[in-house]
């Protein structure tokens, strides 16, 4: 009901903005031009708006705990240590995603997970749990940010980051066999 109201505000919004537009220009074809794309970037930026606020709202009602710095970086994933994600694992079966590349993981990776390298997320979407928690890792922790981020947008609710990646892992590896 929420995102409804939020989306027919923001086209009313965006039609007062196209009339005060049109009714201080003279109405050259410049100035109309010029009305059209700024009007089209308030809507974008209006429709952007109202995705994050949708992610936030659908967050909350999965019961996931939300932070004022999530919403402010617009950061949909929580950032969790090692022991936060063992603990996420073990006790509520959080699945592992691994994001790097073959060479990487050829040097191990975290046992149990599921290898999907970045560019591929998109494509294998339908291979990723949507009713468990996620734990995705890379070598350092910012590609899997990305994919996070990205998966937010595909309405994952639940999703962890792996602070700093495979390099803070302590725990043992498993060598993928060749």
């Amino acid at each position: 009901m929420l995102p409804t109201i939020l989306s027919a505000l923001a086209l009313i919004v965006a039609l007062v903005a196209l009339l005060r537009s049109r009714a201080n220009t003279a109405g050259s074809p410049d100035s109309d031009r010029e009305a059209r794309r700024r009007l089209a970037q308030q809507i974008e930026g209006l429709e952007s708006s109202i995705q994050a606020q949708n992610r936030w709202i659908s967050m909350l009602a999965a019961g996931e705990p939300l932070t004022p710095e999530m919403i402010a970086d617009d950061q949909p994933f929580h950032d969790v240590d090692p022991s936060a994600a063992q603990k996420l694992a073990q006790e509520q079966g959080a699945v592992w995603i691994d994001v790097r590349t073959a060479q990487e993981v050829a040097s191990g990776m975290i046992p149990g997970a599921t290898w999907i390298p970045m560019d591929q997320i998109e494509t294998r979407l339908a291979e990723i749990p949507r009713d468990r928690a996620l734990l995705v890792y890379c070598a350092s922790g910012g590609r899997s940010a990305g994919v996070c981020q990205f998966l937010a947008t595909q309405g994952f609710l639940r999703l962890h980051n792996l602070q700093d990646g495979i390099r803070s892992w302590t725990g043992a590896l498993h060598r993928p066999s060749a």
